[in-house]
């Protein structure tokens, strides 16, 4: 019996390619900033907003930054800046942010199951685990003591009354109070303060996100921080 082979191999018509996902809004900022050969710091000074905020945006970490209304503000003068459409940016914002909300709202709901072996005590353990806690009060004693020699300082804003603010003025005042014996900064610049403790800068507004870091520092070097963001709308 005479088998016929035939060439049961096709030739290759196909080629593999790579797809690529959809860049982030995160990668879009970023890209179009080296693409115009700008750092962060220059950013900073341009737009007024903070470095860590740039790198949060630039990274999507929504959950380092102020609320909603605050990550628009600064989304708005950042597009703007690198010269995008403010509007596309926004509307992608909206829908990555709402993305990252859903996600962790299903993480609520559904909680892994965490399973719970049983431990069996023995006089042993009894006596390592009173070792360890007394030992453990101990240090905890020793760090009060020293700690409560060189504590950081106490910094009280009393104006503007909320960390966040809207306002439609080209300035306002930055008032609060401190101990005795701290210095005050506001954004790196030394302000006065008074034999009580008390302080009050009067600062100009520029239009957008105006960020201020009002810094309060013993005699220790120990340091409170507290960040003000107000929109001039």
């Amino acid at each position: 019996m005479n088998l016929e082979f035939r060439n049961l191999y096709m030739p290759s018509f196909f080629t593999t390619k790579k797809i690529k996902p959809p860049k982030s809004l995160g990668e879009v900022l970023r890209g179009r900033r080296k693409k115009l050969d700008l750092t962060l710091r220059q950013i900073e000074r341009l737009t007024k907003i903070k470095k860590s905020y740039l790198v949060a945006l630039e990274k999507n970490n929504w959950h380092q930054l102020p609320s909603e209304v605050y990550i628009s503000g600064f989304l708005n003068t950042y597009s703007k800046t690198l010269k995008l459409d403010s509007k596309s940016i926004l509307k992608e914002f909206k829908r990555e942010h709402q993305t990252h909300q859903n996600i962790q709202k299903n993480a609520l709901k559904n909680p892994q199951e965490i399973k719970v072996n049983r431990i069996y005590l023995t006089p042993k353990m009894v006596v390592v685990g009173v070792v360890i806690l007394a030992a453990l009060a101990l240090s905890g004693y020793l760090w009060f003591q020293i700690s409560g020699f060189a504590s950081p300082p106490n910094l009280n804003i009393t104006e503007p009354s909320s960390a966040e603010i809207k306002t439609s003025s080209d300035k306002i005042k930055i008032a609060g109070s401190t101990d005795v014996d701290s210095s005050v900064s506001l954004n790196s610049q030394a302000i006065p303060v008074d034999i009580s403790g008390n302080f009050e800068q009067s600062v100009s507004l520029s239009k957008g996100i105006n960020v201020f870091e009002v810094t309060s520092t013993n005699n220790a070097g120990k340091k409170t921080t507290k960040i003000l963001q107000v929109m001039v709308e």
